[in-house]
């Protein structure tokens, strides 16, 4: 599984997780609210996706609307 936290332009702001092998069930991820390079960003919405690949390599992704105070 991959996880980005995205502006609502679809900038990327940091990458939480990069191709986490994860198994079937509930998972959480924390983001700290900062950027790649560490710094705090700015009150807003985000956009969190989720991206997972199979054994088969079928993706399926999906995007949360997240609003960061």
């Amino acid at each position: 599984m991959t996880a980005e936290v995205l502006t609502l332009t679809g900038g990327k702001v940091t990458v939480l997780e990069v191709q986490t092998p994860r198994s079937s069930g509930t998972h959480r991820i924390v983001w700290q609210g900062v950027n790649r390079e560490g710094v705090k960003v700015s009150s807003s919405v985000y956009l969190v996706r989720l991206i997972a690949t199979d054994e088969g390599g079928r993706q399926v992704q999906a995007s949360v609307p997240v609003r960061l105070r």
